[in-house]
């Protein structure tokens, strides 16, 4: 039997916007991330609820914006590229093989350049290793076309077809490896506590009185090593999250607002807010706390949630932790990945 082990717990805390985080600037105080003049980034301390998902924003896979040739490669044709937020593929078909030595140039968004280079090869099959390299081998033409990195995962859809496929892992909610990961480090302690809010009613005639439920309640402390005053700048000045409004004013919300948003700008300045709970709440409203059980099979989204408390542990002869609590009245939801739909009003 497999056991659930404490080291695979992940977790990671969003906001309820789509596009909008939050960050703790030089000046110890809590701002919109996001926005015009202050764009989300990897280091910021809470990301947006579909974290990296740019996709809303017309934005391509990064792994690659483009597919350059050179030397002509010879015999050898390139497809389109075909986009979705998570994956992008073109395919290379061969007319007759290539001269060894021809190249295929990626550049992806960075202007980082991948190189697959054509040989000759007298091996059928999938792929092979030549001198540390990944090769896939057209079978027909015995030709093989070879990388050392492992951006692209080659596939042969036909005897004369490569097709060449990259992904990222887009709409997790909690990302565990890489630039854009946002999971929460030095974690020590997590309790989490689910229950219902219910009404007792009693009839007459009836000793037994009935526990009407009204609505789910959950709550999750995690506790941490403390190495910044950030999370004590958001309980202070953010217990809320961000919200965006239809007007300059914050007076009319606007659920996942992101008027003037492009790919190298963000939401228009004056139309985001920080939160500190003073506002009656909506579906943006508060933090998403992505507690993850097991990877791939369990992760529990808790949608909603206020920074309820915050309490620090202080020690002569140990490291000081600080302690967060969230607290939620929306029922939280169990899956095999993150949830970052943004909460229907029903359920909110």
């Amino acid at each position: 039997m497999a056991y659930f082990l404490g080291r695979d717990v992940k977790l990671a805390i969003t906001t309820e916007h789509k596009a909008l985080g939050i960050e703790i600037n030089s000046s110890d105080e809590a701002v919109v991330a996001g926005v015009v003049g202050n764009l989300l980034a990897d280091a910021d301390l809470i990301k947006s609820r579909e974290w990296p998902n740019d996709g809303d924003f017309d934005e391509s896979v990064d792994n690659f914006d483009s597919v350059a040739i050179t030397n002509n490669l010879a015999n050898v044709t390139v497809s389109s590229i075909t986009k979705t937020d998570d994956t992008a593929v073109f395919d290379l078909t061969f007319s007759n093989a290539p001269a060894a030595g021809e190249t295929i140039v990626i550049t992806d968004a960075d202007g980082t350049q991948t190189t697959y280079t054509a040989h000759a090869s007298t091996q059928s099959g999938t792929t092979f290793s030549r001198a540390g390299a990944t090769a896939s081998v057209v079978d027909a033409l015995q030709t093989s076309v070879e990388t050392t990195s492992q951006k692209f995962t080659l596939s042969q859809p036909s005897a004369t077809v490569l097709r060449f496929t990259t992904s990222q892992d887009r709409d997790l909610g909690i990302v565990l490896s890489g630039d854009e990961k946002n999971v929460l480090d030095d974690v020590t302690g997590i309790d989490i506590s689910t229950e219902t809010v219910d009404e007792d009613i009693a009839y007459f005639g009836q000793r037994t009185a009935l526990k009407a439920e009204i609505k789910k309640a959950t709550t999750i402390s995690i506790t941490r090593k403390r190495s910044s005053t950030d999370f004590s700048v958001l309980f202070n000045q953010a217990r809320g999250g961000v919200r965006t409004f239809t007007d300059s004013n914050q007076t009319t919300e606007s659920i996942d607002n992101v008027t003037g948003a492009t790919d190298s700008a963000g939401v228009t300045a004056n139309l985001a807010g920080i939160d500190n709970h003073d506002r009656q709440p909506d579906r943006n409203y508060g933090y998403r706390v992505h507690l993850m059980l097991k990877e791939g099979s369990e992760v529990m989204s808790i949608r909603n949630c206020c920074f309820q408390e915050y309490s620090i542990t202080l020690n002569a002869d140990a490291v000081q932790e600080e302690t967060l609590v969230f607290y939620s009245l929306v029922d939280p939801i169990i899956a095999s990945a993150g949830t970052t739909a943004v909460v229907a009003a029903s359920d909110f």
